[in-house]
């Protein structure tokens, strides 16, 4: 019963805190009436004292009808330009915001084939691929395999996988060594 009463209280305090942003002399009143519930020992009494400043709430919050007779209007959504399945490919291993955690890609490619611009190693002797399309990726810690690079003057065209549980493969189209690569950029 106290929990059941606590949670009132949270939604009759949240909701206050709506009418104050509306109305600051009446959040004043509200949330003076609610102290003064809280203050009662008794939980029936207390409980039929939220709710009745709740039922004093029912007509504090502004419809939309309401502020569109006040000329008010709502805020615009603006949708930000899909991405292609190729710039989305890999993406999924950069840090993400909260929207783009919530939203979910209902295309994926399984595979990406693209010319590599270079292929290097880092100090630690793993490869670094960059792509034509600006996609940088590098060759994992735990992977120790090695690619067998064609002559500088030959064009380069690699073949980036989707594994299971988020791995991808990359390889050389051609060839059949293929290493463990996450995407960086």
């Amino acid at each position: 019963m106290a929990k059941t009463v606590r949670l009132f209280l949270i939604a009759c305090v949240a909701s206050a805190g709506f009418a104050a942003a509306t109305a600051p002399a009446q959040a004043y009143d509200i949330a003076a009436a609610l102290l003064e519930c809280r203050a009662v020992a008794k939980d029936k009494k207390r409980l039929k004292c939220f709710d009745a400043v709740a039922a004093g709430l029912e007509g504090a919050a502004p419809s939309a009808s309401r502020s569109a007779e006040a000329g008010q209007s709502r805020p615009e959504v603006v949708e930000t330009p899909a991405l292609s399945p190729e710039e989305s490919f890999g993406k999924e291993d950069l840090p993400k915001t909260k929207e783009q955690r919530q939203k979910e890609k209902k295309e994926k490619l399984r595979t990406l084939i693209a010319t590599a611009i270079e292929i290097a190693k880092n100090r630690r002797g793993k490869y670094v691929v960059i792509l034509d399309n600006g996609q940088v990726w590098r060759q994992l810690d735990a992977d120790s395999a090695s690619l067998l690079l064609p002559p500088d003057d030959e064009e380069i065209r690699v073949k980036i996988t989707r594994r299971m549980f988020g791995a991808h493969m990359l390889n050389i189209v051609g060839d059949n060594r293929s290493i463990r690569v996450e995407r960086i950029k």
